[in-house]
């Protein structure tokens, strides 16, 4: 198994050379089976973590988060320490989710660097995708208020609400200056790079 993964990883490393990252879609032609290898080498490492926090934190206090650890950890995974540093430095995108998340808002961030505030609505020209971000953003905040299932963390709300994210963007009484957004967007920005 080991000629075949360093065969795929071959196969990444030239991916990444011609596409700048690791984001292999499920179906590429060019390298028929490195999709489903790259989302392998993620649902893998996802194991290989949740081993590895069981072995090392003691103080896991929530009963469903140590469920889910002893879960992952019980299927097989062939990652290894190795395997984690060849992909690492190739820049491997582990959470493709959390990284589109994290685009879409050092995007945001420039929105309000550029235009000093945070209320962002569709019907301005060449921002409906961000806009969109945003109020899947708010739907998210509401769902968390109300108790249910939903992808939007407290770090996540916290990073939001440091540069002035309008929860609810029909009033702007709660919208913060303009330099006051533009430099805590600039930050945020920096932050991030």
């Amino acid at each position: 198994h080991e000629a075949q993964w360093l065969e795929r990883y071959a196969e990444l490393k030239k991916y990444r050379r011609d596409h700048g990252d690791t984001l292999v879609p499920k179906h590429y032609p060019v390298y028929p089976f490195l999709g489903r290898w790259v989302d392998k080498q993620r649902f893998d490492f996802k194991r290989f973590m949740a081993k590895k926090k069981l072995e090392e934190c003691d103080e896991i206090e929530d009963p469903e988060e140590i469920e889910e650890l002893e879960r992952l950890a019980s299927l097989s995974t062939g990652m290894t320490e190795e395997r984690v540093r060849l992909l690492d430095a190739e820049d491997f995108i582990w959470d493709p989710f959390n990284h589109a998340w994290e685009q879409k808002y050092n995007e945001f961030c420039m929105f309000v660097r550029m235009n000093g505030h945070t209320a962002i609505r569709s019907r301005r020209k060449g921002y409906d995708p961000l806009a969109r971000w945003a109020e899947i953003q708010r739907k998210n905040y509401r769902k968390k208020i109300d108790g249910e299932k939903t992808t939007l963390t407290q770090e996540r709300i916290d990073k939001l609400e440091r540069i002035g994210f309008l929860w609810d963007n029909r009033g702007m009484e709660t919208r913060p200056p303009a330099k006051a957004a533009r430099t805590a967007a600039g930050k945020e920005l920096k932050s991030t790079i």
